[in-house]
C-alpha cells in the first residue's frame, strides 16, 4: 500500500520534454547571373548560385538543417559570350571645382580667384588603360597602365561637370537672453564678495568660406549680493473659493523648491529667508463682475542699459472686454489698465570673454600616445591633433583688460582635440609603352629621331602626402639606323581619251560619232633621289602607294549638253537649317536646246548643323556700375558700402550643351560666356523736410507773446541717406511784444 511508504522518498511520476521537430526551410531562390559574363583566353568557366533560409531550426532530435547554398558551373568555354576586353576607359580624379574657366577674358582680367564662388567647373583627364593587376598597397588603389586611344571602344566617359563653390555666408546669432540672477564667482568661496549676471546668445549659423569669425556669445556685469540658492515655484494649485462658494475670495496653494544656480533641488535651510508663501489669496470671478482682458507683451525697452541719471522703461495695457452687472465688481480706472515697471537696469559696462579664431590642426605632444593606437595594416593613418586660439577679456566700448574682470567659471577653451585630416599620397600610372623606332632604316636625318613614354596623375596629393613625381614624360634616341633610300614616283600627261570599240557601242546614243564614254591612260616611272630611272619594285617598297593609271573620261557628242564646271558652294551665314547653293550655266548653242534647259543649274544642300543651347549657371554677381573700378566678379560677395550708385549690369555664367547634352565650350553658346542684364543699385536719400511756414499770429492780442512757425516731414531718409536734425527751438519759436 502506498500509505506505507515514506512521502519523503516518493519518485517522480512525469517529467518535462521535448516532442521532436524537423529543421523547416523555404523553397530554393532563382539562379544568380553567371560571374563570367565575357569570353577570356584561360577559358575558365563561371558561377552561379542559389539559396534558400531556415525557418525553424531542428529541436528534440529531429532532422537537421540541410545546406543553404548550392553553386553549379555556367558559361564553360564561353564560345556563344563577346570576347572580353582588355582595354578600357579610365579616369583621374576630378579637379578642383573653378569658376574663372567660364569667365570671359575681360572679366579674368579684373578677376581674384580667392574670391570667385558660385556655379563653376571641374574638369578630369579621360585616358585608354590596359589593367596590368598592380595594386598600389599604400593606398589600395588599382593601377592601370596607358595605352594608345584607338584600342578603347564604346563611349568616352564625360572630362567635364558643373559644380558649385558655396559663397561666403556671415555669422547670424540670436538675440540676448534676459538677465540672471546674480551668482557669486564660485559658491565655495566661504565670502561670496564678488559676483556676476549673465546673460547669453546662441548661434543660429555658423560662418561659411572667409567671411570671419561669429562675435561673443556670452556678456557679464558685476553686481553685489551674489546668491548660490534660489526659491522656485514648482507648481500651482487651482483658487479654491470661501465656503465652497462658486465665485469670490479664496485661497491656493502652491509648492516651493530650493534650488541651486545649476537647478538642482537641494535642502531649504541653504535658501534661507525670505521664505516664498505656501498659501496665497486669490478671487474667482463671478458672472457680473466687470470682465478685463489679459495683459499685453510687455513693450519694448526705452533703453539697452541703464545709468545714473537714466533708466530704461517698459509697460503693458489691457482693456475693458465687458462692464459689470447688477452687485458685479466694478471695472477699475484707466490708471488701472496700464502698468509700468524698470527693465534693462543693467550697467552700461559689460564684460565678456573674446576669443580670435581656431588655428590650424597641428600635431601634438600631448596626444601621441593616442596617434599610436591608431593604425591600419601596421601604418600610422589619420591622427588627433591640438588646435589653439587667444581668448582675452573685453570691457564693452573699452577694450582689453585684466582677465579678473570677467567670470573665470565662463572662459572659452583656449586648446582643443582635433582629427588631423589623412594624407593622401600622390597616385601615377605606370610608364605607357615607349613609343616604336624605325626598325630598318631611319627616314631623313636619324639623329633628330626619339621615341617617348609618358605616365598620368591619377590622385594628386592632399594634406601633406607624397608629392607626385617631377617626371611624367621622358624621351630618349632610338638607335641609329641607316637613312632609308629615296624613290619617288613621277607621273606623266594623260593621254587622249580612247572609246570603246563600235560593236560594244551599239544601239547607244552617239553610237555613229566618235564621241562618248572612254579611258584615258598615263605613264607612270620609278626615280631615285637623284632623278633616275629605276625598277619599280624600289618605289612599291619605299614610297607611297603607286599613282592611278587609268581614270575615265568623256568625249562629248553633237547632241550633249555643254555646260561650264560648278561654282564653288556659297557661304553658310543663315546658322542651322540653313542651305547653301553652286551655279553652272550652258554654253554656247546649249542654251536654246530645249532638253538642256530641263538640267539642273543649282545645286542645293544644307548647311553642316551642329545645335548648342545654354543653360544659367550659378548666382548673379554684384551690380556692376560702368566706371565703377571696384572689382567685383561672378558670384561674388563684396564687404562694405559701394558709395557708386545708379544702373548698371550683373553677370550670370552660362553653361553650353550640345545636342547630346554634353557640356561643351561655352563660346559655342555666347562670345562671352555668361549673361548679362541692367540692375540698378539705389542711391541713398536724405531726408528731405518742407520749408519754413509763415510765423503764426501771435499768442496774445497785448503784451508778451509767442508767435511759432514749422516744418514738416516731406520724405524720410532711406539706403543710407543722412536722418533728419533735431530742429532748434530757437529757430521754430519767438517772442513779440
Amino acid at each position: 500500500m502506498l500509505s506505507l511508504c515514506i512521502r519523503g522518498d516518493t519518485p517522480a511520476i512525469f517529467q518535462s520534454c521535448v516532442m521532436p521537430r524537423d529543421c523547416d526551410f523555404s523553397e530554393w531562390s532563382e539562379w544568380s547571373s553567371c560571374t563570367k559574363t565575357c569570353r577570356s583566353s584561360d577559358y575558365s568557366p563561371g558561377y552561379r548560385s542559389r539559396i534558400r533560409f531556415i525557418k525553424c531550426v531542428a529541436i528534440g532530435g529531429g532532422k537537421d538543417c540541410p545546406n543553404l547554398e548550392e553553386k553549379e558551373t555556367c558559361n564553360i568555354g564561353g564560345e556563344r559570350l563577346p570576347p572580353c576586353q582588355r582595354y578600357v576607359w579610365k579616369t583621374t580624379d576630378w579637379n578642383e571645382c573653378q569658376v574663372k574657366p567660364l569667365l570671359s577674358q575681360h572679366d579674368r582680367r579684373r578677376s581674384n580667384e580667392s574670391t570667385l564662388c558660385g556655379g563653376g567647373i571641374q574638369t578630369r583627364e579621360v585616358y585608354c588603360a590596359q589593367k596590368t593587376g598592380e595594386v598600389n598597397k599604400q593606398h589600395l588603389k588599382e593601377v592601370f597602365r596607358p595605352v594608345d586611344h584607338s584600342l578603347c571602344t564604346g563611349p568616352i566617359p564625360v572630362t567635364s561637370q558643373l559644380c558649385t563653390i558655396a559663397c561666403a555666408t556671415d555669422c547670424s546669432v540670436s538675440a540676448w537672453s534676459a538677465w540672471r540672477p546674480c551668482i557669486p564667482e564660485s559658491c565655495q568661496d566661504p565670502q561670496r564678495t564678488k559676483g556676476f549676471k549673465m546673460r547669453r546668445r546662441h548661434i543660429v549659423r555658423e560662418p561659411t568660406g572667409n567671411a570671419g569669425s561669429c562675435p561673443h556669445l556670452g556678456e557679464a556685469i558685476h553686481c553685489e549680493e551674489p546668491v548660490c540658492y534660489h526659491w522656485h515655484v514648482l507648481e500651482e494649485s487651482l483658487c479654491v473659493t470661501e465656503n465652497n462658494q462658486t465665485c469670490g475670495r479664496g485661497t491656493y496653494n502652491q509648492t516651493v523648491l530650493c534650488k541651486t544656480n545649476q537647478g538642482e533641488v537641494t535642502s531649504d535651510e541653504l535658501c534661507g529667508k525670505p521664505y516664498l508663501p505656501r498659501h496665497g489669496t486669490c478671487k474667482v470671478p463671478c458672472p457680473s463682475d466687470c470682465v478685463l482682458s489679459e495683459w499685453s507683451e510687455w513693450s519694448v525697452c526705452s533703453r539697452s542699459c541703464s545709468s545714473k541719471n537714466a533708466e530704461g522703461k517698459q509697460s503693458r495695457t489691457r482693456y475693458i472686454i465687458a462692464l459689470a452687472g447688477d452687485g458685479g465688481n466694478p471695472c477699475p480706472g484707466s490708471h488701472a489698465l496700464q502698468e509700468w515697471r524698470s527693465c534693462n537696469e543693467h550697467s552700461c559696462m559689460v564684460f565678456y570673454w573674446d576669443t580670435s579664431p581656431w588655428c590650424p590642426c597641428r600635431e601634438g605632444t600631448a596626444v601621441m600616445s593616442l596617434n599610436a593606437t591608431i593604425s591600419w595594416n601596421n601604418e600610422a593613418t589619420c591622427s588627433v591633433g591640438i588646435q589653439t586660439r587667444r581668448v582675452l577679456c573685453m570691457k564693452s566700448k573699452f577694450g582689453h583688460v585684466t582677465p579678473k574682470r570677467c567670470p573665470e567659471n565662463t572662459r572659452p577653451d583656449t586648446v582643443r582635440p582635433c582629427l588631423l585630416p589623412c594624407k593622401t599620397d600622390c597616385v601615377v600610372t605606370p610608364f605607357s609603352e615607349w613609343t616604336p623606332c624605325p626598325t630598318l632604316c631611319q627616314q631623313g636625318n636619324s639623329s633628330f629621331v626619339k621615341q617617348s613614354r609618358y605616365r598620368i596623375i591619377i590622385q594628386k596629393p592632399d594634406n601633406g602626402g607624397q608629392e607626385c613625381p617631377d617626371t611624367l614624360y621622358e624621351e630618349r634616341e632610338c638607335e641609329a639606323r641607316p637613312p632609308c633610300p629615296i624613290y619617288r614616283w613621277k607621273t606623266h600627261k594623260w593621254h587622249h581619251c580612247i572609246l570603246a570599240p563600235d560593236y560594244v557601242r551599239q544601239g547607244t546614243i552617239g553610237a555613229t560619232e566618235a564621241c562618248g564614254s572612254g579611258l584615258q591612260t598615263r605613264g607612270v616611272t620609278c626615280r631615285t633621289g637623284n632623278d633616275q630611272n629605276v625598277d619599280f619594285l624600289g618605289c612599291l617598297k619605299w614610297a607611297r602607294p603607286m599613282p592611278a593609271l587609268v581614270q575615265n573620261c568623256r568625249i562629248p557628242c553633237h547632241d550633249d549638253c555643254m555646260f561650264t564646271n560648278w561654282s564653288k558652294f556659297t557661304p553658310c551665314v543663315g546658322g542651322c537649317g540653313s542651305t547653301h547653293s553652286r551655279r553652272r550655266s550652258l554654253i554656247g548653242k546649249n542654251k536654246k536646246k530645249e532638253k538642256c534647259l530641263k538640267e539642273p543649274l543649282v545645286e542645293t544642300r544644307s548647311c553642316p548643323c551642329d545645335k548648342y543651347f545654354s543653360q544659367p549657371q550659378g548666382n548673379w554677381s554684384d551690380c556692376i556700375l560702368p566706371e565703377n573700378k571696384v572689382t567685383l566678379q561672378l558670384g561674388m560677395k563684396v564687404q562694405g558700402d559701394v558709395k557708386d550708385c545708379g544702373k548698371g549690369v550683373h553677370y550670370r555664367a552660362i553653361a553650353c550643351y550640345d545636342q547630346d547634352e554634353k557640356l561643351v565650350n561655352p563660346w559655342l553658346c555666347s562670345n562671352s560666356g555668361y549673361i548679362e542684364e541692367t540692375c540698378n543699385l539705389p542711391c541713398p536719400s536724405d531726408c528731405k523736410l518742407s520749408e519754413w511756414s509763415n510765423w503764426s499770429a501771435c499768442s496774445k492780442s497785448c503784451g508778451s507773446g509767442i508767435q511759432i512757425r514749422s516744418k514738416w516731414l516731406r520724405e524720410k531718409s532711406y539706403n543710407g541717406g543722412r536722418p533728419c536734425l533735431k530742429l532748434d527751438v530757437k529757430n521754430q519759436v519767438r517772442y513779440t511784444k
